[in-house]
């Protein structure tokens, strides 16, 4: 499925309504299956669905490396993840029952959260320093990396970034979903962090953070 989609739309001008082919940003459904149960279906982007699924399993204290995932995969044509751990979760998602999470914003996700928070909280430890004139000049180049922003005007984005200019980005209709995508592709091939900072473009909620 592809990122993009042409629609007709009904565009508003001061003097005048009328219908124009628009480029908007697709949508789809994913299940996510873990060892042959259903835990949740998340609406998404159609882009980097492999990271997404790694990257919600971590977020919500299923996983935390790749070693905890025995295998994975993605079937785009029906919509449906299958993951295999490697060990029992310590997280009992079969107590949450199934969920589905829509790629607005709100109180989709704080049933996980709330649980998954106890097992993965920690304090934040971070040897980053950024001036003013930092984040305005990765933000301008975040902006520009943007490119399915610039299309649609309807994704979220979020990249581990240092003074020195962008690492890693994915994005997403859904803000939480571009930030787990970011996580996902950083547990497949992790690196130090305490260097790092997250670019994000959406706002930072409790659960967000």
């Amino acid at each position: 499925m592809e990122p993009l989609a042409r629609r007709n739309v009904l565009k508003l001008r001061v003097d005048r309504a009328e219908w124009i082919e628009d480029v908007v940003a697709a949508e789809m459904p994913l299940t996510v299956m873990v060892d042959g149960e259903e835990l949740a279906t998340i609406l998404c982007s159609p882009l980097d669905l492999e990271d997404l699924v790694l990257g919600f399993l971590a977020s919500e204290g299923l996983v935390r490396t790749m070693k905890d995932v025995r295998s994975i995969s993605i079937d785009e044509a029906r919509g449906v993840s299958y993951v295999e751990l490697a060990h029992p979760p310590a997280l009992d998602f079969r107590a949450l029952h199934r969920r589905t999470y829509g790629s607005c914003c709100g109180r989709g996700r704080a049933q996980f959260y709330f649980q998954s928070d106890l097992k993965t909280a920690k304090y934040a430890v971070s040897e980053v320093v950024l001036t003013a004139d930092d984040v305005q000049a990765i933000m301008r180049v975040f902006r520009q990396r943007s490119m399915l922003f610039e299309q649609t005007g309807g994704v979220h984005n979020a990249a581990l970034v240092t003074k020195e200019g962008i690492l890693l980005m994915r994005s997403d209709i859904g803000r939480h979903n571009a930030l787990d995508k970011l996580y996902g592709a950083w547990l497949k091939q992790p690196f130090a962090l305490s260097d790092k900072a997250i670019a994000f473009s959406g706002r930072l909620s409790s659960e967000v953070v």
